[in-house]
Parts: C-alpha cells; sequence; structure tokens
C-alpha cells in the first residue's frame, strides 16, 4: 500500500518522505535509513531514479541543479528529462560528496496537491 492509489511506494516515498525539497543523496538516506527499504546502493539507486523518472513525467517533481546547496530554488537549473535519466542512474550523484552541481527535487504544485 503506497498511501496514494497508483503511485509505487518508492513513487510515494519521493513525493511524501522527501519533505517537498530534498537533494539526491538526502533522498537516498532516508531511504535507505529505513529497515522494510533496500538496503545496498545497487538496489536503491534504480528504485529511486526510477520513481523519480516517473514522478518527473507525470509534472508532479521537478529536479533542478545547484552549484551550491541550500539556496533558492529560482537559482537552480531545470535538469531535463534526457539529463535527469543520465545522472539519476549515476551512483555518485546520489552519494552526500556530490555538492558540486547537486540534483535537488522538489514538489511542483500538482504534487503537492496529491499530498
Amino acid at each position: 500500500m503506497t498511501g496514494i492509489q497508483g503511485l509505487t511506494p518508492a513513487e510515494y516515498f519521493v513525493l511524501h518522505d522527501s519533505d517537498g525539497c530534498a537533494t539526491l543523496p538526502e533522498i537516498l538516506a532516508t531511504w535507505m535509513d529505513n529497515g522494510n527499504r533496500s538496503r545496498r546502493l545497487e538496489e536503491a539507486v534504480p528504485d529511486l531514479a526510477k520513481a523519480i523518472m516517473s514522478l518527473v513525467r507525470g509534472g508532479l517533481v521537478e529536479v533542478r541543479r545547484f552549484e551550491l546547496w541550500p539556496a533558492g530554488w529560482g537559482q537552480g537549473v531545470r535538469v531535463t528529462v534526457e539529463e535527469l535519466k543520465e545522472a539519476s542512474c549515476q551512483a555518485s550523484s546520489w552519494l552526500p560528496d556530490a555538492q558540486a552541481r547537486l540534483l535537488v527535487v522538489g514538489i511542483t504544485e500538482i504534487g503537492g496537491a496529491w499530498l
């Protein structure tokens, strides 16, 4: 059960538990801290990347790239679906030391309505 009909557990997690605006490393850390979820990076990254791609395509979240974080949402550069697909599949994008050119997931107005 996801809490929102039609979303996978990973999609629901990203939408609900990422706190509205979170970096990929923060999302991964929170996902892996929950004992019911993937415990290895190799398992978690594909599940979370697929979830974020799906949410972006559905207009529920937006991903922006930042040189420094935290920063104002408007200071980030919107990431295209193709850029996101490539970056989200790379384990290095999800690691805590990914501070330069960090990807941040933000819930859109449509996504907020689902919550």
